[in-house]
């Protein structure tokens, strides 16, 4: 019996000893999660579990404040709070990630303001040089026919011509009208040449070698655009015409021409060279 109640004694203090052991080294699990789970956390977890929430705290901050990152924000604030096991990453990257959510807004709003300008320019001038080229096509087709008879166009052909270019004129306007012929290589103005001395012109001042800028208050060109624009006007009346002369610009106010205006190149008593110059 003596020995039995020994045995029994020493088992009793053995498994004391275990349950103290256990109780030493072996902590109760947290949250109600395995003790398996609980062996692969760090044992020096618990002191730095602290610092991550100030960084997370810190980087949704500053996000919250960049309008144009709000759902990246949202995604990476998520993903440091759900990782405490890893707590300098964090505090690191938030940093580096900052800069980058406010730097493209900047950089990307003179790149998008400056092509804003540009396009449109471009776009201004393919239009111009789009109806320039419908302008040409028109005016071919109306000589076409003249070509196919062998003959030079008539009364209601120059019309027709004329009012091609005087719509394009109207269209693109008076400049850019006048850059596209110098571009082109075409007459832009128009110098006179001679100046019958009984005639309108002759009577109201012009002289031999001015420019013809304006007649009867529209913009001529070449000694083309003289001539139809002469037609507009009635036998009988009054106009003004604006000349440049050495560098000096004048006006004239003279008569309408009362003779037949055909083909004779004279237009109001004066003979018309065309010659370019750069606008």
């Amino acid at each position: 019996m003596t020995r039995g109640a020994q045995r029994i004694g020493l088992l009793l203090a053995g498994a004391m000893l275990l349950a103290l052991a256990a109780a030493v080294f072996w902590p109760p699990p947290e949250s109600g999660e395995q003790g398996s789970s609980v062996d692969a956390l760090p044992l020096d977890g618990e002191p730095d579990a602290s610092p991550p929430a100030a960084p997370v705290a810190e980087a949704s901050t500053n996000k919250s404040a960049s309008p144009s990152v709000s759902s990246s924000s949202s995604a990476s604030s998520a993903t440091a709070s759900s990782a405490p096991a890893s707590s300098a990453p964090p505090s690191s990257s938030t940093p580096s990630s900052a800069p980058p959510s406010s730097a493209p807004p900047s950089s990307s709003t003179p790149s998008s303001s400056t092509p804003s300008s540009s396009p449109s320019a471009d776009d201004r001038e393919d239009w111009v040089q789009e109806r320039y080229g419908g302008a040409q096509e028109e005016r071919e087709t109306i000589r076409e026919g003249a070509l196919r008879e062998r003959r030079k166009l008539n009364v209601k052909e120059r019309g027709e011509y004329w009012a091609v270019e005087a719509r394009l004129v109207d269209e693109i306007g008076i400049e850019a009208y006048d850059e596209l012929l110098y571009q082109d290589g075409r007459s832009n103005r128009s110098r006179v040449h001679w100046v019958a001395a009984g005639s309108h012109a002759g009577q109201a001042g012009i002289q031999k070698g001015d420019i013809i800028l304006s007649y009867g208050g529209e913009p001529v060109f070449a000694p083309r655009s003289v001539r139809e624009t002469n037609r507009l006007f009635p036998p009988g009346g009054e106009i003004v015409v604006q000349v440049d002369r050495d560098g000096e610009i004048l006006v004239f106010t003279m008569g309408t021409d009362m003779r037949d205006r055909g083909r004779s190149g004279i237009v109001n008593g004066m003979t018309l060279l065309p010659f370019s110059v750069r606008p």
